[in-house]
């Protein structure tokens, strides 16, 4: 885990609502489903009508969430039991795809559209905490990413943003008083005095994991627009098993205590009685917790329940697991990558009931069964029956329900493949059914859509064939650092890029071997805390010193239209070096030697032929001469004169 600065919080009591001020992390904006450098991708392929992003940013226009004649209805303060799907999910749908629209285009009518529904949607004093409270408040994930989106844009009134964020938590945030306690009235909607933040802080230990999992889905988009840390953490350490932070509400405790004799019994699965929980085990963790909700071998907590809740829950993880990246974090990684488990387990039993294999000819099932969660793992392909967290269900075998093609085109196959496949970089045969399951969206469907409504619509983020498919070198988000801090964006070529902006990655992953490649070990420096790539200081700009033979580095560029690009580096070298640049498009300058200079030169290494849209440049050290440093990468469109 990353080390983060210690949050000191000051609680102000100013009308109905508590102010919070915080020395803390330093979030990235926008960071929730998209970078900066995310959409500038995305507007890259689609000036230049690269496939399939072109025709998935057409589909994206012409959905009728994406309407600017759709009426937008004022919500009122309240939300019944049972509205969320037709305020928030409908709502939230629009806001996120006309938001996403006005980055993508410029055109300032899907702006003005997309805080129509913003603020259409921040009024409310009331939300219903009956039942599935946690579920139903966790939809407002989508609105809040709208409402990320949008946070820059002039034309959304300072007082309206205030109203919204401050909706979010109402009656206020507090790390240290339970307001649910206070004002919730869990069965009478009328008399309820909270909103969402309130309805899912302590996710939902009596339910099945998937709705814990809306509850932290809202939480860390909620947490990420509000600059608010101690929100962050709440969500992501609960999810990966750790204690409450000192200086925050406890998560609930445990276990849950439940009927001896079963209330219901079925081939797949046995129901209990709740009949309460303990207190006996302090941030006890319940079934939306990754280790309790996808199990060793990759089955999930709901697999005895149906495939259709299974794939929202997994694919729920896959989006908070993005969240998490954007801000520093691996979510993707953890547990010996047990989300991909999840993914790979899942996805191989529904699959293979709808499309044969070579190596998968017959529908696939479980071999076996045990109780003994040391058993069972992907390769034995054994079921694990268990009894979950919250004391209600007991897995006796998998439940064929909704098998197959059970999320249509929705879903985020694209977004977890463009990690594990181009991130992570890892082998084929860890992602085998995330590959198979997302070239089947692309035969079937086209794209991957929003899902099918009314159902699903509002549990996908969407469109992440436009959104998130990466090019094969694009392991890391593009960034510059002369300002003292990360900011995202593509580098726009002809142009020049310092040779220390290489493209950022997580900063609780090891870059090397995805962002460039370095003999040097240590981690950071005052300019780039996520990298081992050796930087100096001199005449206020950042270089890249102590050069070792066969070193690279990343950087991921814009390319307006096709041509011949001619690559220059300006570099320092007491002897001869040699130095190269590829593209992921499969172009390379070949080696070209650099005579010795004492002083800052300017030298050509050679010409790449490019394709128009977004890729990825590759600077390599051949042979490093001594004491090499490395400045400025400058790139010319062949003919351009030298400025």
């Amino acid at each position: 885990m990353i080390n983060r600065l210690i949050c000191i919080v000051w609680v102000i009591w100013l009308g109905s609502i508590h102010e919070v001020v915080q020395a803390q992390r330093s979030f990235v904006h926008p960071g929730i489903t998209y970078t900066k450098g995310d959409l500038d991708r995305m507007k890259a392929m689609i000036e230049v009508q690269k496939e399939p992003y072109y025709s998935t940013f057409l589909k994206l226009k012409e959905s009728p969430y994406s309407s600017l004649e759709a009426p937008v209805h004022h919500r009122g303060k309240q939300i019944q039991g049972g509205r969320f799907n037709a305020t928030i999910g409908v709502d939230g749908r629009r806001a996120h795809d006309l938001a996403l629209l006005w980055h993508l285009t410029g055109d300032e009518a899907y702006a003005r559209k997309a805080v129509e529904f913003l603020n259409a949607n921040s009024y409310y004093t009331n939300t219903s905490s009956r039942g599935t409270g946690p579920l139903d408040n966790g939809k407002i994930y989508l609105l809040i990413d709208a409402a990320e989106l949008m946070r820059d844009y002039p034309g959304w009134k300072k007082e309206d943003q205030r109203r919204f964020k401050n909706m979010l938590v109402y009656p206020g945030y507090s790390h240290t008083e339970d307001l649910a306690a206070k004002y919730a009235d869990y069965w009478d909607d009328s008399k309820n005095g909270i909103t969402f933040y309130w309805n899912i802080y302590n996710f939902d230990v009596a339910r099945f994991g998937n709705q814990g999992l809306f509850a932290a889905r809202g939480m860390m988009a909620m947490a990420i627009y509000l600059d608010n840390e101690i929100m962050y953490d709440r969500a992501y350490r609960y999810l990966l098993g750790m204690k409450h932070r000192a200086d925050d509400l406890p998560y609930p405790s445990g276990p849950a205590i439940s009927s001896e004799e079963p209330i219901r019994t079925s081939p797949t699965i046995i129901d209990y009685k709740l009949l309460g929980r303990k207190t006996d085990i302090s941030d006890y963790g319940y079934d939306e917790q990754l280790q309790h909700y996808i199990y060793p071998n990759g089955q999930c907590q709901e697999s005895s329940r149906d495939q259709g809740h299974v794939l929202a829950g997994v694919h729920n993880y896959v989006a908070i697991a993005e969240m998490a990246w954007n801000q520093g974090d691996s979510l993707y990684s953890c547990l010996d990558n047990r989300l991909l488990s999840g993914l790979e387990w899942n996805y191989r039993y529904n699959l293979s009931k709808i499309q044969s294999y070579e190596d998968q000819k017959e529908a696939w099932e479980p071999t076996g069964f045990t109780k003994d969660t040391n058993e069972v793992t992907f390769e034995n392909g054994k079921f694990l029956q268990i009894k979950s967290r919250s004391g209600r269900w007991e897995s006796v075998s998998i439940s064929p329900h909704g098998r197959g093609d059970v999320s249509g085109s929705g879903g985020t196959r694209e977004m977890a493949l463009a990690h594990y496949a181009v991130r992570a970089g890892l082998p084929l045969e860890k992602y085998t059914w995330l590959q198979r399951y997302r070239d089947y969206m692309i035969e079937h469907y086209g794209c991957e859509n929003w899902g099918i409504a009314p159902n699903w619509f509002y549990e996908w983020t969407g469109w992440g064939t436009l959104t998130k498919r990466l090019t094969p070198w694009m392991a890391g988000d593009p960034v510059t650092f002369s300002s003292g801090k990360r900011i995202s964006g593509i580098h726009l070529l002809p142009g020049t890029i310092q040779a220390a902006d290489y493209d950022y990655y997580s900063l609780s992953e090891n870059p090397e071997g995805h962002t460039y490649h370095n003999v040097g070990v240590k981690r950071g420096n005052e300019y780039r805390p996520d990298g081992a790539v050796e930087l100096k200081n001199i005449g206020n700009e950042y270089v890249v010193t102590q050069v070792e033979d066969g070193e690279w580095m990343n950087y991921t560029v814009k390319v307006p239209s096709v041509g011949t690009y001619t690559v220059y580096i300006t570099y320092q070298s007491r002897t001869k070096s040699a130095l190269s640049v590829a593209s992921d498009q499969g172009t390379d300058t070949g080696t070209t030697s650099l005579p010795a200079s004492k002083q800052w030169t300017e030298k050509e290494i050679g010409c790449l032929s490019l394709s128009a849209g977004a890729c990825v440049l590759r600077l390599s050290v051949k042979k490093a001469g001594e004491n090499l440093l490395l400045g400025k990468i400058h790139v010319r469109l062949q003919g351009e004169k030298k400025k």
